[in-house]
């Protein structure tokens, strides 16, 4: 059996009929997936009570980018998206905004958009389209080898190394957006360079 194209829109983590079932849980993860693939760090996922409107926090190139993930079993997201990341620019000092959706903004939300841009402000949405467009073009199948862990998470990932070869098991304990799956990726990585299965 032939393994599939790594380049096609279904081998990927942004293919429409994943994101449809995902929810909006899973699209947050696989917006964070999609920074990583596109040169962003320090995303932090900041989704919760008093999160002002934005939902992740990222940096690429010098600038602070704000993200408001809108999930929907829709066509198309409302206007509300897109004064929720405006509010959440101002709030967290963001350089670049952008609405993320798997459907498409509605009416209300592209004039919303266009009366911002009208005073100076700057709203970025990437929909269903762009999203396929990120599939076909941008992302592989995997995702890149080779992320760098922060110091924390070096720390973090040498005493769970030990504590796994003195007791047989480790837990880490971090707050959210500060990595625990990179650092359960380094510390599985390095038990099964040690003893494959």
């Amino acid at each position: 059996m032939s393994s599939p194209s790594r380049d096609t829109p279904d081998q990927t983590f942004l293919n429409a009929d994943r994101l449809l079932v995902g929810g909006p849980r899973a699209f947050a993860r696989n917006v964070e997936r999609l920074l990583w693939h596109l040169g962003f760090d320090d995303i932090r996922n900041i989704d919760g009570s008093g999160d002002e409107g934005g939902d992740i926090l990222a940096a690429r190139d010098g600038f602070r980018w704000v993200f408001q993930c809108k999930w929907t079993s829709g066509n198309t997201i409302s206007e509300q998206a897109v004064v929720q990341v405006d509010a959440a620019k101002a709030f967290y000092g963001a350089d670049r905004a952008v609405v993320v959706t798997n459907a498409r903004p509605g009416r209300a939300a592209v004039t919303r958009r266009n009366r911002l841009k009208s005073i100076g402000v700057s709203i970025d949405i990437w929909g269903d389209e762009a999203l396929q467009k990120f599939a076909t073009t941008v992302l592989s199948e995997y995702a890149p080898k080779g992320y760098n862990p922060y110091p924390y998470q070096q720390a973090a990932i040498d005493a769970a190394v030990h504590e796994l070869a003195a007791t047989g098991s480790a837990l880490v304990i971090l707050a959210t957006g500060l990595g625990k799956t990179v650092v359960a990726g380094h510390v599985i990585s390095r038990h099964l360079r040690k003893s494959p299965l």
